[in-house]
């Protein structure tokens, strides 16, 4: 597979290449800059060096010519050698002191902080040339050491061993040198590393303490020999060829591009001359000045542009004029959808109408058959008694009259009657009086009871003959309906006045649980609607013996009526049939101006659930639980219980 590399600029090359170029020529002299350093530091070191070694041998020379310490050590005074050692001391210039005699025994020794372990200068045939340094290392502390004889001991050699501690305090005495070592980072050590400084004396080839870098580019700087800038550069002339050469490079593609601008220009042209169909003409008429590539091209464009600009002016008419046709009849949409939800209310008239004017008729003939029983039995029964009540009271008021009322009254009370014994004319007349006022009494109780039976069924009459006025009209009533409550129970009232459906059970929610912010419809809207979803619901509820559920969910934007046929386990699910979606498909009409969903769950049977929908009017309201379901149960007209479930 071939690889494609991003293709930068030959000129974005030869930048790089320069700016490396000076970076190597900046390099270079930061380079020589640390090689001076480097070389300045190792004069100083070796002048240190050659300082301390010229104090240790004096310092030395001191020692060994004390008269009171050659005397203490032939009378072997051990504390007094030591004494008179310590007091020779002197920091940089004499850290440490043994003397030594042949054998190896030390005489005595004195140090600074602690004694460092020197070579036996009878046994190390390189310490054995007097007054010579040499080097060594104790505890990983670099030191220079000098051996020095002592005269005037008899049968036997004695060597006296200084040394002086190359560590801080050193350090200290030559603050130079240690401000060359911080900066430049190099140490004092006989570890590997590049040798700053050659040592004078070497110890059995054993590496020397001295000063070194552990640094690779010192190891560059200091082994390099000839150091010519512009001969010994590693990047500056491969740097400089780069760069020359994509110079060359970047020339020769300007070259090239020029002419395939040229190239290119040439086929816009002969492109631009392709938009329409009088290009031709235009390149006919275009004057000598206008011969140029560029001014071609832009009059072809422009032309083109001109011309796709008035075709798009045109586009935008023809677009305006169908918007304005589309929203005729989008109007004219609205006007047949508002004509349908009137032709679905009328179709609903007439179906109550259908449904409910048999009862209706049937509840007008009782109305009448009660109403003659009520003026021919009853009236006739009370004005006969109210006669003969009438006629016993004149006799009494003649009686009363004539006799005055304590004679009269006294007079019926001493009359035997022959026929009965003990009995009195006033006895049998009272006992008359109190026959005819229970009679009356009797006659109007069953009067009260005809009587209230037609107050029933004339409220049932004028009901659904209001409902059907309101449907009809549009006048009954024009105020929104704000509680569901009473379309339910008028919805349910309907129902049960069609054939075969007047024992249907309904189960309905509670009144608190209804919505209260409902859509803005009049109640007669809702009673239609609900009349037609009931109806659907309980002729699948009469094939299965069971009832209707109403549910009530409320969430926060939205208001949901579940409304299903209840019923139980072990009975055979009910079937709908084309009668279900005949009615549902007239409450959807009804509710669909009002922005009312009405939604069937998709089952072919079972409890065939339908769902009316709508958007609440105001914010967030507290969302109802779904398990709240119903409240009461209407078994019959008038007859309500409360039950656990909607299940039961």
């Amino acid at each position: 597979m071939r690889i494609r590399l991003p293709r930068l600029p030959l000129m974005s090359f030869t930048a790089i290449a320069l700016v490396v170029a000076a970076a190597a020529l900046v390099t270079e002299q930061n380079l020589q800059q640390r090689r001076a350093d480097i070389s300045a530091a190792r004069t100083t070191y070796l002048l240190a060096i050659a300082d301390t070694k010229n104090q240790l041998l004096n310092s030395l020379s001191k020692v060994t010519g004390d008269g009171t310490l050659v005397q203490n050590m032939n009378w072997k005074l051990q504390h007094s050698v030591k004494g008179n050692l310590e007091g020779k001391l002197q920091k940089g210039s004499l850290d440490q002191i043994a003397i030594i005699s042949r054998g190896c025994n030390e005489i005595g020794h004195a140090a600074f902080n602690h004694m460092a372990q020197v070579p036996c200068p009878f046994e190390a045939p390189l310490v054995g040339h007097l007054d010579e340094v040499f080097w060594t290392t104790a505890k990983g502390t670099p030191l220079l050491a000098l051996a020095h004889g002592l005269g005037g001991f008899e049968g036997t050699e004695i060597i006296a061993i200084g040394a002086v501690h190359l560590d801080e305090q050193w350090l200290g005495m030559h603050p130079q040198l240690a401000l060359a070592i911080e900066q430049l980072g190099l140490q004092i050590s006989d570890a590997n590393g590049l040798a700053l400084a050659e040592p004078s004396l070497d110890l059995g080839g054993a590496p020397m303490p001295t000063l070194r870098s552990t640094k690779y580019i010192d190891r560059f700087i200091l082994t390099a020999t000839n150091r010519n800038l512009f001969l010994s550069n590693i990047a500056f002339w491969p740097c400089l060829g780069i760069a020359l050469g994509c110079l060359l490079i970047a020339m020769g593609r300007e070259r090239a591009n020029r002419l395939a601008a040229v190239r290119g220009l040439t086929d816009f042209v002969n492109w631009c001359c392709t938009l329409t169909p009088s290009s031709e003409s235009i390149l006919a008429s275009s004057s000598k000045q206008e011969n140029s590539p560029l001014n071609l091209a832009k009059k072809l464009v422009t032309h083109a542009l001109q011309l796709k600009s008035d075709a798009i002016a045109t586009q935008d008419q023809k677009k305006s004029a169908l918007s304005d046709q589309v929203t005729k009849q989008e109007d004219e949409l609205q006007k047949l959808r508002g004509r349908l939800s009137e032709l679905a209310e009328l179709d609903s008239l007439a179906l109550q109408l259908q449904h409910s004017t048999s009862a209706f008729l049937k509840q007008m003939e009782q109305f009448r058959g009660e109403t003659d029983d009520l003026t021919a039995g009853i009236l006739t029964a009370l004005s006969e008694r109210g006669h003969s009540l009438r006629l016993f009271l004149d006799e009494w008021q003649q009686g009363i009259n004539e006799r005055g009322a304590r004679k009269f009254i006294r007079g019926l009370a001493e009359t035997q009657i022959m026929d009965d014994d003990g009995v009195t004319e006033l006895d049998r007349q009272l006992g008359y009086l109190i026959a005819v006022c229970s009679e009356i009494g009797d006659v109007t109780h069953h009067a009260r009871q005809v009587g209230q039976k037609l107050i029933t069924q004339a409220n049932l009459a004028t009901k659904m003959a209001g409902l059907w006025h309101g449907l009809a009209m549009k006048t009954h009533e024009t105020e929104p309906c704000e509680n569901l409550q009473q379309p339910i129970d008028e919805a349910q009232t309907l129902v049960r006045l069609a054939p075969g459906l007047k024992t249907t059970k309904f189960l309905n929610p509670n009144a608190e649980s209804l919505p209260k912010n409902l859509p803005e419809l009049p109640r007669t809207v809702w009673v239609s609607a609900l009349y037609h979803v009931y109806l659907a619901l309980a002729d699948l509820a009469r094939s299965s013996q069971s009832g209707v559920v109403s549910r009530i969910r409320t969430e926060a934007e939205k208001s949901l009526l579940v409304i299903q046929v209840a019923t139980q386990s072990g009975t055979d699910t009910p079937k709908r049939s084309d009668k279900q979606a005949y009615h549902l498909d007239i409450a959807r009409a009804i509710l669909s101006p009002f922005q009312i969903a009405l939604t069937v769950l998709p089952a072919l049977e079972g409890p065939y659930p339908v769902v009316l929908s709508w958007h609440n009017k105001s914010g967030k309201r507290p969302r109802a639980n779904t398990t709240d379901l119903l409240t009461r149960v209407e078994q019959a007209p008038g007859q309500t219980r409360a039950l656990p479930s909607a299940n039961t």
